[in-house]
């Protein structure tokens, strides 16, 4: 057993201390799976111990900053200490897929099984991520290029001498995205004239460019408001969601004062002296000072207001009964 460990240690370290090229092996099987950007939906796939992983990522990365592979070990693999040696490639070709045992590639980095029965390897997909390493998980040490939209796992022995039945254990492998805790604000903006395009958006009171076309923010409740020479400035609330995408729609409106006047049938309400034939529909008001004339029956009430820029005004003409008992 002694000299099995020394030839593992030496395997391990000529695997290690040399710089990496293009090589060309062969493995028995591929296997491939395929990770969502905006989910954290898991594939579970069995592997031996001189298979291959093809992990297909997804086009938009916006939300991904790694892959979690989470390996079962077999008791009797286990025990074996560096047995087998799990390498992570760039520039694999042909592009891995089930069909395929012969392949070309850099090795970029290279680690080993330990004697555990369930092992958890991370890699990072992003310079800036929140992956670490512990007791329980390795953290590749490089960032692997997914510029083609997969990356690749080599699976092999590294140490001989091994009984027979362990070199033909198999691994349950269980991939799954790492996703940051983020969630993607799209800002619209539109009035009745069109799309607005100029504005100043602030995010939980806080100017931000409006330029951008999407906000990375943190998951919860977040305040959005626009501010515009042309309209009237708008809040609203919005429920951020890790990994999704959340809209926040604006209708402008302009900064025109707005009158709506409501009465009972049989009312006639004058503005400024002119009867208002349809009541109950919001119409334009200009700025400064108004008359209002009430009549319902046999009364008359007569109110003046000041209208300002960029409001709106609701009249309600109401009758009441009042009953008094003595």
């Amino acid at each position: 057993m002694k000299i099995h460990k020394i030839f593992a240690m030496m395997t391990i370290f000529s695997l290690t201390a040399l710089p990496f090229w293009t090589e060309q092996f062969r493995v028995r099987k591929t296997q491939i799976v395929e990770i969502s950007g905006d989910s954290v939906k898991q594939q579970s796939v069995t592997l031996g111990i001189n298979d291959s992983l093809g992990i297909i990522v997804p086009a938009d990365l916006s939300y991904l900053e790694g892959i979690e592979i989470n390996v079962k070990i077999p008791s009797k693999l286990s025990q074996w200490r560096d047995a087998v040696a799990v390498s992570l490639y760039d520039d694999i070709k042909p592009s891995p897929s089930a069909a395929q045992i012969d392949y070309t590639g850099k090795r970029i980095f290279v680690t080993t099984l330990p004697t555990k029965l369930s092992w958890i390897f991370q890699i990072p997909l992003k310079k800036t991520n929140s992956l670490k390493d512990s007791i329980y998980t390795t953290k590749a040490s490089v960032i692997p290029d997914i510029s083609k939209k997969f990356t690749f796992i080599r699976f092999q022995p590294a140490m001989k001498g091994m009984p027979e039945d362990t070199m033909y254990s198999t691994l349950e492998v269980t991939v799954k995205p790492i996703l940051i805790n983020r969630g993607k604000l799209v800002v619209h903006a539109h009035s009745e004239d069109g799309p607005v395009e100029k504005y100043n958006l602030f995010i939980d009171e806080k100017q931000v460019s409006s330029d951008s076309m999407f906000h990375m923010l943190t998951p919860g409740l977040h305040n959005i408001g626009i501010q515009t020479d042309d309209y009237r400035s708008e809040v609203i609330s919005v429920m951020i969601e890790q990994a999704k995408t959340t809209n926040a729609d604006f209708s402008l409106k302009s900064l025109t004062p707005t009158l709506k006047l409501t009465a009972p049938d049989n009312s006639q309400i004058f503005l400024d002296g002119q009867e208002i034939e349809d009541l109950n529909e919001e119409m334009n008001i200009t700025e400064g000072e108004h008359s209002i004339r009430c009549l319902v029956g046999g009364y008359e009430i007569i109110r003046t207001i000041t209208v300002k820029k960029g409001k709106s005004y609701k009249v309600n003409l109401a009758i009441d009964l009042h009953i008094t008992e003595e």
